[in-house]
Parts: C-alpha cells; sequence; structure tokens
C-alpha cells in the first residue's frame, strides 16, 4: 500500500486538488448566493485565505498587521453581520488562537502574569452565561472579554524589553492614520447621524469610541515626542501638527468625558513635569469655548436635571434615571451573581421607565457589573484594575514618563467606565489592553532585573 501511495504521489495529490477545487466551487457558489449584496462577506473567503497563509509563515507578522488594522475595519464588519455575529467573531477568535499559540510555546511569564489579573474574571463573565436570559449576546460579550485578556497576554509574551515596548508602542500608533485620514471623509459627508448637532465618529460605530480612543492615541503620541522615539527632525515637527490634529478631531466628537480626561492627562502632567503646559491647557480651553457648539455642548449639563413634563433630560441626568432604575429593580437574590451577562439590556426595557419601547444598555461598566455580574464579578473586576494600578505605581519612577502616561491611561479607562458601555467598544479595548499588557511586563522586568 504505502509502495502504490509513493509511487502516485502526483496522481493522488491531484486527485486531492480537483476535490478540493470542487468542494470550494460548491461552497463559494451557496456563499455568494447567501451573501447576496454583501461584498465584504464574499470578500471575506479570499481574505481568510490570505490571513491562514500569513498565520503559517509568520504569527508575530499577522498579529502586528492586525492591531495595525484593526481600527480601520469596523464598517467592514459591520456589512458582515448575520444575527448577533460577524467575521469580527472570527478575528477575535483568531486572536485567542494566536494568544493560545504564543501562551504553549512560551508559558512564562506570561501564563503566571495574566493569569494573576484576568483568571477570576473570565471565569465569572463565563460562569454568568448560565444565568443570562439572552445566552447568545452573553457568550458573544464573554468572549470579548476573552479577547482583550489574550491581547494583554501578547502583549506580555512579546514585550520582553525596553526595545521591545518602544518598536510596539510605534505599532500600535500606526494604527491611528488611517481613522485620522478618514476623519476628514467623515466631515465631508456630514458626520454621525445625530439629532443633537455635528459629530464625526470616522471608522468607528460611535462618536465616545473614536473619543477614547483619540485620547489614547494622543497621549501615546505625546510620550513618542517627548521621548524622542522618532529622532529625525522632521518627525519632530510633524509629530506635534499631528497631534494637534487629534486634539480637534477630538473637539468635533463632542464627547464631554474624553474632554475632561485629556485635559485632566496635560493638567496633571504639567502639575508634576512641566508648569508652562499650564497655560496651554489654559489657552485651548479658552479657545475650544469660544466655539458656539462646543460651549453648548458643556452648558447642556446645566439644564435637564429634573423630570419635567416640557423638558427633556440631558444625558448625564438621563444616565442617572436608567441607573437608578435598574438597580432598584434588582431583587436581593441577585446582589451575589446578578442576572447573567448581557441582562441589562435584556430587562431594560421592563424596568426603566423612560425606555419607549427600546432596549438600553447601561451606560456604565459598574452598573452593569453590579446587575449583570453581580457583586463577585464586580469586585473581581475592579480588583483586577487596582493591581494592575498598583503595579504600574511601584515602578513610576523607575521611568516617569512610560508609567506615568500608563497609570493616567488607566484611570481615565476607570472614569470613562463610570459613564459609557466601554465593555462593548472592542476595538478601543484591544489597544487600551495591549498597552496595559507592554507597561505590566515592562514594570515586571524592571523590576526583576533590580532584585537581581
Amino acid at each position: 500500500m504505502i509502495s502504490f501511495l509513493e509511487k502516485n504521489q502526483r496522481m493522488l495529490l491531484l486527485v486531492i486538488a480537483a476535490i478540493l477545487a470542487i468542494i470550494m466551487g460548491m461552497f463559494v457558489s451557496v456563499f455568494a448566493d447567501f451573501a447576496g449584496r454583501r461584498p465584504a462577506l464574499l470578500i471575506a473567503v479570499p481574505a481568510a485565505l490570505v490571513v491562514g497563509l500569513i498565520f503559517i509563515i509568520s504569527r508575530k507578522f499577522l498579529f502586528s498587521i492586525i492591531l495595525i488594522c484593526r481600527s480601520a475595519l469596523d464598517p467592514v464588519l459591520a456589512t458582515t453581520k448575520v444575527g448577533a455575529f460577524s467575521v469580527g467573531a472570527g478575528l477575535n477568535g483568531l486572536i485567542i488562537l494566536i494568544a493560545s499559540l504564543a501562551i504553549i510555546r512560551t508559558p512564562q511569564p506570561a501564563l503566571r502574569y495574566s493569569s494573576r489579573l484576568w483568571l477570576i474574571v473570565i471565569l465569572t463573565f463565563f460562569a454568568s452565561v448560565y444565568f443570562s436570559p439572552d445566552k447568545v449576546n452573553s457568550f458573544k460579550l464573554a468572549l470579548n472579554i476573552l479577547c482583550n485578556a489574550a491581547i494583554f497576554t501578547m502583549a506580555i509574551v512579546l514585550v520582553r524589553s525596553v526595545s521591545d515596548y518602544k518598536k510596539w508602542i510605534l505599532i500600535i500608533f500606526a494604527s491611528s492614520i488611517i481613522p485620522v485620514l478618514y476623519s476628514f471623509i467623515d466631515i465631508a459627508r456630514g458626520g454621525f447621524p445625530n439629532p443633537h448637532g455635528f459629530r464625526i465618529s470616522s471608522t468607528f460605530s460611535h462618536p465616545n469610541i473614536l473619543a477614547f480612543y483619540l485620547v489614547l492615541m494622543i497621549s501615546i503620541g505625546f510620550y513618542i515626542w517627548k521621548s524622542k522615539l522618532l529622532v529625525e527632525k522632521k518627525w519632530l515637527v510633524i509629530l506635534p501638527v499631528y497631534l494637534l490634529v487629534m486634539v480637534v478631531l477630538l473637539l468635533l466628537t463632542k464627547t464631554r468625558s474624553a474632554w475632561l480626561g485629556l485635559a485632566a492627562f496635560f493638567f496633571i502632567y504639567a502639575c508634576l513635569y512641566e508648569r508652562r503646559y499650564l497655560f496651554v491647557l489654559i489657552g485651548a480651553a479658552c479657545v475650544a469655548l469660544l466655539i458656539p457648539e462646543i460651549r453648548d455642548r458643556i452648558t447642556d449639563l446645566g439644564q435637564g436635571n429634573e423630570m419635567a413634563a416640557n423638558q427633556a433630560l440631558n444625558s448625564y441626568a438621563w444616565r442617572k434615571e436608567l441607573w437608578t432604575s435598574g438597580l432598584n429593580w434588582m431583587e436581593k437574590s441577585h446582589y451575589l451573581f446578578g442576572y447573567g451577562l448581557g441582562s441589562f439590556n435584556y430587562y431594560s426595557i421592563t424596568f426603566f421607565p423612560l425606555a419607549a419601547g427600546k432596549s438600553w444598555d447601561s451606560h456604565s461598566v459598574y452598573v452593569q457589573l453590579m446587575f449583570e455580574v453581580g457583586a463577585i464579578g464586580f469586585l473581581a473586576y475592579i480588583l483586577m484594575l487596582i493591581r494592575l494600578g498598583r503595579k504600574i505605581y511601584e515602578v513610576w519612577r523607575r521611568n516617569s514618563l512610560v508609567y506615568f502616561i500608563a497609570l493616567l491611561l488607566l484611570v481615565e479607562y476607570a472614569l470613562f467606565s463610570y459613564s459609557d458601555n466601554m465593555l462593548f467598544y472592542l476595538s478601543y479595548n484591544w489597544y487600551f489592553w495591549f498597552v496595559m499588557g507592554m507597561t505590566y511586563s515592562l514594570a515586571h522586568i524592571e523590576t526583576s532585573e533590580v532584585a537581581a
């Protein structure tokens, strides 16, 4: 039998190739009919073949390409959505697979470091899927959390020195080029559909996601500029201009929490390092307030704070009404474990008096966690953030700018989580948790070197 196979290898290969070609042809014809008028789904097939080829050749290179391009993929992935899932789910699965293979190949210290922070959170979230009334969306959110942990772990695997950190921080920053350029197209097309004035979302599904992403990129870009990672003179001139463009785009998102986060970033930096930035910050604030739409966006919080017959609630007052309704509706028997992931949206149409026949997300990570995974999941998540922050704070004085920026980004993330659906912003979370993973790894490396 073996000798027959050896003599007829070419013939067997041709037969196998013909069978695969027939199967692929049948699949493509059926898939094309299913895809209908969704060209992105048709592109997904050859794209998957290319990704598979690169995966075989170099998983590290594939990961870097995905990291650069992920910020621009939301519009494409949205057109591939079928039910609750899209091609993006496959991309998440690919990241989890790459991280799993990286851990198998290099189990230490990646597995040890990441499990300290993520293990209890992941177990709690996946366990809550069992209790959820909406198991499909619940499982999808649990996978998103697992993907965040995978991204964090990949950062630990890839960053094993200061030079590694510098290389990957530049790759992260490079991901901003397409969203920044596309923002001008978004402006020309009239911006994000919104009844409350002009806003932009660029390649993201909502202006808030773009805003938080821009705060992250401006902070990283500021570090690159101050640490002179790009030593050429032309970059030292271009980079500040590029950062200024991102600040203008951030204003056009009209996301107040992001404005506050960036202002706090530069205020604290100025107080601790360079006082002259206080004058820059004050000047920028004065110029921004001269723009009517920005001024109105801020003063809007001064009205609509109470329920009235002829006055709508402002966005913050509306959020507080949503939070109060959800937490008051909870039964004591669910305080410990919650109602399951995805349950806030599912039950909001029942408990929220302003629902108007529509389901609503919590617009607060903390309220969402308390409602969906109870006190156990809430405390596990808070403990993860605290342990990460404590580790970064411990090494702050060793390389002040790197750890200062990471610590502020973590505090900003915690503050953004108070009033927004941060757990759902997958593309932003990829970049945020990769930066946190890089910093966490670098902190352990420098601590170990000092101990040695």
